[in-house]
């Protein structure tokens, strides 16, 4: 189970707890998708959802800039920020809110939700990478 730790750390900063039974439930072959910029933990690779047939997605914004995205359920280790828009959106009838890391603050992806289905964060994969594993 991945949970949210609702205790104030030091400087106000939120933090996000992995519960023992999740790292011991987890398969060994399923590791944390870390913010590559600070390491802190956001989800893990169990969390993947897909949404049209596919979990990772390559959108471009009205900007021009291209994103590839990958689809998670939850993603703990992220902080949505701004009220919910639906302008642009790329999935239909889900409005949209920005994800950031809750270490660092980066720009991790969107969260992107809808009255009729489940809500699901699209992560920017150029911007995680998956925790290394040191036992094999």
């Amino acid at each position: 189970m991945v949970r949210f730790d609702d205790a104030a750390p030091p400087r106000g900063k939120s933090r996000v707890v992995f519960s023992r039974a999740s790292q011991q439930d987890r398969d060994a072959n399923d590791p944390f998708i870390l913010c590559a910029v600070c390491r802190r933990r956001i989800t893990t690779r169990d969390m993947a959802v897909a949404r049209s047939g596919a979990h990772r997605h390559v959108f471009c914004n009205p900007a021009g800039m291209v994103f590839r995205i990958g689809l998670y359920r939850h993603a703990p280790g992220c902080l949505t920020l701004e009220p919910p828009s639906a302008e642009f959106t790329w999935f239909p009838g889900h409005a949209w809110r920005v994800a950031c890391c809750r270490g660092c603050g980066t720009h991790l992806g969107w969260h992107f939700a809808a009255d009729s289905a489940e809500a699901f964060f699209g992560i920017i994969l150029d911007r995680v990478i998956e925790e290394p594993d040191f036992g094999s």
